[in-house]
Protein backbone atom coordinates (compact mmCIF):
# COMPACT_ATOMS: atom_id res chain seq x y z
CA UNK A 1 0.00 0.00 0.00
CA UNK A 2 1.08 3.59 -0.82
CA UNK A 3 2.16 5.54 2.54
CA UNK A 4 -0.19 8.06 2.58
CA UNK A 5 -3.23 6.61 0.96
CA UNK A 6 -5.25 6.56 3.82
CA UNK A 7 -3.40 7.38 7.46
CA UNK A 8 -3.13 4.79 9.82
CA UNK A 9 -4.78 6.71 12.63
CA UNK A 10 -7.43 9.44 13.00
CA UNK A 11 -6.62 10.69 16.00
CA UNK A 12 -7.15 8.98 18.65
CA UNK A 13 -9.47 6.25 16.54
CA UNK A 14 -7.06 3.68 14.51
CA UNK A 15 -8.55 3.59 10.49
CA UNK A 16 -8.81 -0.02 10.88
CA UNK A 17 -11.35 0.11 13.47
CA UNK A 18 -13.59 2.17 11.33
CA UNK A 19 -13.56 -0.09 8.05
CA UNK A 20 -14.26 -2.91 10.60
CA UNK A 21 -17.04 -0.74 11.84
CA UNK A 22 -18.10 -0.33 8.16
CA UNK A 23 -17.97 -4.34 7.51
CA UNK A 24 -20.09 -5.16 10.18
CA UNK A 25 -22.85 -2.46 9.22
CA UNK A 26 -23.26 -3.21 5.83
CA UNK A 27 -25.46 -6.19 6.18
CA UNK A 28 -28.02 -5.55 8.69
CA UNK A 29 -27.99 -2.37 6.34
CA UNK A 30 -29.02 -4.47 2.85
CA UNK A 31 -30.70 -7.51 4.49
CA UNK A 32 -32.88 -6.02 7.41
CA UNK A 33 -35.28 -4.19 4.98
CA UNK A 34 -36.13 -6.89 2.41
CA UNK A 35 -37.71 -9.14 5.27
CA UNK A 36 -39.14 -6.20 7.25
CA UNK A 37 -40.84 -5.76 3.99
CA UNK A 38 -39.33 -1.94 2.86
CA UNK A 39 -36.92 -3.18 0.07
CA UNK A 40 -36.72 -5.36 -2.42
CA UNK A 41 -33.28 -5.79 -2.96
CA UNK A 42 -32.98 -9.78 -4.37
CA UNK A 43 -31.18 -11.56 -1.82
CA UNK A 44 -28.57 -13.18 -4.57
CA UNK A 45 -27.55 -9.29 -5.07
CA UNK A 46 -26.86 -8.19 -2.00
CA UNK A 47 -24.97 -11.20 -0.97
CA UNK A 48 -22.60 -10.51 -4.27
CA UNK A 49 -21.89 -6.82 -3.74
CA UNK A 50 -21.41 -8.13 0.17
CA UNK A 51 -18.82 -10.74 -0.85
CA UNK A 52 -16.90 -8.60 -2.72
CA UNK A 53 -17.41 -5.23 -1.08
CA UNK A 54 -15.96 -7.63 2.44
CA UNK A 55 -13.50 -8.73 0.43
CA UNK A 56 -12.21 -5.53 0.04
CA UNK A 57 -12.79 -4.15 3.63
CA UNK A 58 -11.28 -7.49 5.03
CA UNK A 59 -8.22 -6.76 3.15
CA UNK A 60 -8.33 -3.05 3.29
CA UNK A 61 -8.33 -3.36 7.28
CA UNK A 62 -5.76 -5.78 7.76
CA UNK A 63 -3.37 -3.45 5.78
CA UNK A 64 -4.13 -0.78 7.89
CA UNK A 65 -4.21 -2.18 11.08
CA UNK A 66 -0.23 -3.05 9.73
CA UNK A 67 0.20 0.30 9.13
CA UNK A 68 -0.97 1.20 12.35
CA UNK A 69 1.08 -1.06 14.12
CA UNK A 70 4.32 0.22 12.16
CA UNK A 71 3.22 4.02 12.75
CA UNK A 72 3.23 2.65 16.77
CA UNK A 73 6.62 1.28 16.49
CA UNK A 74 7.57 4.05 15.17
CA UNK A 75 6.43 6.50 18.09
CA UNK A 76 7.15 4.43 20.72
CA UNK A 77 10.19 5.00 22.65
CA UNK A 78 13.18 2.28 22.96
CA UNK A 79 11.99 -0.80 25.47
CA UNK A 80 9.94 -3.84 25.25
CA UNK A 81 6.30 -2.19 24.43
CA UNK A 82 8.41 -1.23 21.13
CA UNK A 83 9.61 -4.62 20.36
CA UNK A 84 6.78 -6.19 21.10
CA UNK A 85 5.13 -3.97 18.51
CA UNK A 86 8.05 -4.24 15.98
CA UNK A 87 7.60 -8.15 15.91
CA UNK A 88 3.70 -7.94 15.72
CA UNK A 89 4.31 -5.60 12.90
CA UNK A 90 6.74 -7.52 11.15
CA UNK A 91 5.03 -11.35 11.15
CA UNK A 92 2.45 -9.88 8.58
CA UNK A 93 2.86 -12.56 6.11
CA UNK A 94 0.22 -15.26 7.60
CA UNK A 95 -2.33 -12.74 8.14
CA UNK A 96 -2.07 -10.73 4.93
CA UNK A 97 -2.48 -13.58 2.85
CA UNK A 98 -4.97 -15.16 4.85
CA UNK A 99 -6.84 -11.76 4.40
CA UNK A 100 -6.07 -11.75 0.45
CA UNK A 101 -7.55 -15.94 -0.10
CA UNK A 102 -10.22 -15.76 2.62
CA UNK A 103 -11.71 -12.42 3.18
CA UNK A 104 -14.36 -13.60 1.18
CA UNK A 105 -15.19 -16.53 3.16
CA UNK A 106 -15.65 -13.95 6.21
CA UNK A 107 -17.71 -11.92 4.31
CA UNK A 108 -19.85 -14.85 3.27
CA UNK A 109 -20.10 -16.38 6.57
CA UNK A 110 -21.00 -12.87 8.36
CA UNK A 111 -23.51 -12.66 5.63
CA UNK A 112 -25.47 -15.61 6.29
CA UNK A 113 -25.07 -14.97 10.50
CA UNK A 114 -27.62 -11.81 9.53
CA UNK A 115 -29.67 -13.36 6.84
CA UNK A 116 -30.71 -16.13 9.57
CA UNK A 117 -30.88 -13.28 12.37
CA UNK A 118 -32.85 -11.34 9.64
CA UNK A 119 -35.06 -15.08 8.60
CA UNK A 120 -35.83 -15.31 12.63
CA UNK A 121 -36.74 -11.50 12.88
CA UNK A 122 -39.12 -11.58 9.49
CA UNK A 123 -40.92 -15.06 11.17
CA UNK A 124 -41.67 -12.80 14.49
CA UNK A 125 -43.23 -10.23 12.92
CA UNK A 126 -45.29 -12.65 10.80
CA UNK A 127 -46.59 -14.44 13.87
CA UNK A 128 -47.18 -11.15 15.59
CA UNK A 129 -49.40 -9.68 12.32
CA UNK A 130 -51.71 -13.06 12.03
CA UNK A 131 -52.19 -12.96 15.97
CA UNK A 132 -53.52 -9.38 15.67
Amino acid sequence: MAPGFIPPSLGPIPTYLIVWGLFLLIPPILILPRFLGKFRLPLWVSLIVFIILGWVLVNLATWLYFDYLHELAQSLPEGPEKDEAFKKWSADGASLTGAFYGGWIVSLFYYLSWLGIAWIVGKINFLKERLN
